[in-house]
Order: C-alpha cells, then sequence, then structure tokens
C-alpha cells in the first residue's frame, strides 16, 4: 500500500521514504500557535507518554502536531484534488442533484443503475465496470436495494435476493468522547470569533488565503497504547485549541465563561460491531443504522483506561497556569462505575463508518480482495465499507489510497 499512499498525498514538509510530495491531497502539520501548546506537551512528558514527529511516518505512537488535509488556506478535498481538475474531461459527466435507488443486473452482470433526479427515474447504463463509491452506509442499502444482500433479510421487506451476501454486516466505527476544564483566558482562536473580526478573517481567507479563517486552529494528536502488553495503539488523543463551546460573539459580550481547554478520547481497536439494514423497500427511507457499540467488555475497558490518561493529562501541574476547574465531568472520577456512566452518557460515533462489504477471500466477506462484489461479472465498489477492519486512524486519506490502488489493479485485470 505504501507506494499508493505516497502517490496520493502531497506532504508540504517534503518527501521521504514513508510520505509523497508528488500527489494530489495537500497535507500540511498543525501550526501550533495557541501558548497552551508547550503546556501540553510538558503535562505530555510528565506523562511519560512519547511524542512523535509525524504520527504517519516510520513512528506513529506518540503525541505530535495533528496533520490536514489543506491547502494554502483552502480544503484539499477529493473533490478539490482530483474531480475539479478531470470535469473537463470529455469521456467525464458529473449529474448532480441525483439519488441513486439501484443497480441494475442482467443476470450475475451489472449493467447500469436507477437513479432519480427532478422527480425522474433515470437509468445510466455502462458496458465495462460499474463501481459504488458511497459510502459504508448508502453502498449497502443501495446494494441491498438492488437484490444483493442477506436474502432472509431482503424478503422480509419484499425484495427478491439476486445474491445471498452478508451486505450490512459487520459495521464499524470509531467511539469517543470529550474530558473538558473551564479554562483562565480565552483561547486565540475563539477571540477571533468576535463578529467584527470574523468578517475581516474571511475577507482575508478568501482574497489572499491568510488569517484564522484559512488555517484550522491547531491541536495535537496521540496514538498510545491503553497497556504496555499491546503491540500497537488501540486508542487516539485528539487536543484541539479552541473551546468546544465557541461561537461567534459580539464586542463587549463577556465570553471568558465560555473558555475550555478539552482532551477527545478515541477508540480505535474496537471489537463491537453492528449492522446497516433496509427499514423498507423504498430507497427515500432511510436505513437502519445499528452500532451496537460498548458491546463486547474489551470497549470500555480501553476506553476506561483512555480516561484515566486524559484526566491525568488535563490535571498535570504543567497546565496549571491556564486552568481553573473541571467542567466536563465537573470533579475527578476515581471509580471504575463512574467512570463507564460518564463514558455511557458522552460517548459518541466519529463519522468513520466502515466495514459493511468488506473484502476477503471466504464466505464471510462481501467482495473479493479486487474489490469485485462476490459472484457478479463486474460490480466493484470502492469506499470505506470495503475495509475488512476500519483502520486504527482517521480513513481519509486511506480511501483515497484505495481508489488509487483500485485503479492499478483494474488496468491488469480483463473487463
Amino acid at each position: 500500500m505504501l507506494p499508493f499512499f505516497r502517490r496520493s498525498e502531497r506532504w508540504l514538509l517534503g518527501a521521504d521514504a514513508w510520505r509523497g510530495a508528488e500527489g494530489h491531497v495537500s497535507v500540511e502539520p498543525s501550526a501550533l500557535r495557541d501558548p497552551i501548546a508547550q503546556s501540553w506537551f510538558a503535562a505530555i512528558d510528565a506523562s511519560g507518554q512519547g511524542r512523535t514527529t509525524d504520527y504517519n511516518g516510520e513512528s506513529p505512537e506518540g503525541f505530535g502536531p495533528m496533520q490536514y488535509s489543506v491547502d494554502h488556506g483552502r480544503r484539499s478535498s477529493a473533490a478539490s484534488a482530483y474531480l475539479k481538475p478531470a470535469l473537463s474531461r470529455p469521456n467525464l459527466r458529473l449529474i448532480k442533484r441525483a439519488t441513486v435507488t439501484r443497480v441494475l443486473f442482467d443476470g450475475r452482470r451489472a449493467v447500469g443503475v436507477e437513479y432519480m433526479r427532478a422527480g425522474r427515474n433515470v437509468q445510466a447504463l455502462c458496458s465495462d465496470r460499474l463501481v459504488l463509491s458511497m459510502g459504508a452506509i448508502n453502498t449497502p442499502q443501495v446494494l441491498m436495494l438492488s437484490g444483493v444482500g442477506p436474502a432472509s433479510h431482503l424478503k422480509e421487506v419484499g425484495i427478491d435476493p439476486v445474491l445471498d451476501l452478508p451486505v450490512g454486516k459487520n459495521l464499524e466505527d470509531h467511539l469517543g468522547y470529550f474530558l473538558e476544564w473551564e479554562r483562565r483566558d480565552l483561547d486565540p482562536f475563539h477571540a477571533s470569533l468576535r463578529l467584527d473580526r470574523i468578517a475581516i478573517n474571511m475577507m482575508r481567507a478568501y482574497l489572499f488565503r491568510t488569517g484564522p479563517a484559512a488555517h484550522l486552529p491547531g491541536s495535537i494528536g496521540g496514538f498510545i497504547r491503553s497497556s504496555p502488553d499491546f503491540v500497537a495503539p488501540d486508542l487516539q488523543f485528539l487536543i484541539p485549541f479552541i473551546s468546544p463551546s465557541a461561537n461567534v460573539w459580539l464586542p463587549f459580550q463577556n465570553v471568558r465563561t465560555q473558555a475550555e481547554f478539552a482532551v477527545k478520547v478515541q477508540l480505535t481497536s474496537q471489537r463491537s460491531r453492528g449492522e446497516v439494514k433496509l427499514a423498507s423497500a423504498d430507497f427515500r427511507t432511510r436505513p437502519q443504522i445499528v452500532y451496537n457499540s460498548l458491546s463486547d467488555d474489551h470497549d470500555l475497558k480501553v476506553l476506561r483506561a483512555g480516561f484515566r490518561i486524559a484526566q491525568d493529562l488535563g490535571n498535570s501541574p504543567a497546565l496549571a497556569a491556564f486552568r481553573k476547574a473541571p467542567r466536563n465531568p465537573d470533579r475527578v472520577l476515581d471509580h471504575d462505575k463512574d467512570i463507564d456512566s460518564f463514558i455511557r452518557s458522552t460517548a459518541i460515533q466519529q463519522y468513520h463508518p466502515a466495514s459493511t462489504c468488506a473484502m476477503g477471500g471466504d464466505s464471510r466477506a462481501v467482495l473479493t480482495n479486487e474489490l469485485k462484489v462476490r459472484g457478479t461479472a463486474n460490480l466493484f465498489v470502492v469506499d470505506a465499507s470495503a475495509m475488512p477492519r476500519l483502520i486504527s486512524g482517521n480513513p481519509n486519506i486511506v480511501i483515497i489510497m484505495m481508489a488509487a490502488r483500485a485503479v492499478d489493479l483494474w488496468k491488469q485485470m480483463p473487463t
């Protein structure tokens, strides 16, 4: 996979054996402009947690500046990096405001898709490969609406099965929560949200790609092990340099009560599994998304260990100059029962759903290792749903890498 990661990114600090500098997606390290940053690193050092200069490089374990896909003041997304530059190609047509309703089959061969646009059913036909890239929720929904999925479930909602496959099973997502403390002063980004300053900053960002609106506020990220017995990190930490309650405010308005600093704890080794199911055979009905979060005791145990690490970091003497009092939770929690209750009441999914059309080599897989839907002649999936396991980090560049790898694979495959 490494060549395809390097091919996809343009790391603004320059290429090395692990990072690419000639790709389409620009990546820059976080600018640590908030004075609290050095105090956070002092707290991290005092806790015995390690540091890393590049968690996307050779040594991913430890804490270091977060990295963002930003290109000189603009978001470097898949759309801006790949789609928009290609729109002038004569062999590409982009259809907007359209909803795919099902895949059309001739036997086991996909011959196109049906989609709804402006109240009309329209068909788009294909003679080669048909590729679905709609994410870990919409891709399984469309496959099941097309008759590809668990046969018993499809029959329950009135759909004739075309292929009996475990579509929608094995749903994973990262689960996380925040710990928060009152801060003695406003962070610099919150200060820039004053209404009159926002107008100036937005103009600076639009015209010159400079200022607070052109670059994210900055943050520290960390990948660490909840236990030294583990061979790889199973927790991700995020220390954002912006108050969770920050919002636009007016001159002469007292917003110091909103000043906070926080730590986010995120599980990256989840064992709980969920499912995406159809609620109806009508494509306009949203699917049922059942996460079953914390159904495996392992997940709660790891998040509890993460809570203790985060609580100790936030209460470190190194942060005393910035800290007033704990806010969420509003006191130090020592007992497992109290910590578990806090986690259960505050943890939310991190919008990294994956693995609902997992690739693999056995009957539990939906896709082959070439990303083809098993049992079909030419139907492929390239998105997070294809991951056999959700990767233990943010999935954006990984999915872009998967697309680059898929293109390389397909060049070698007969159609």
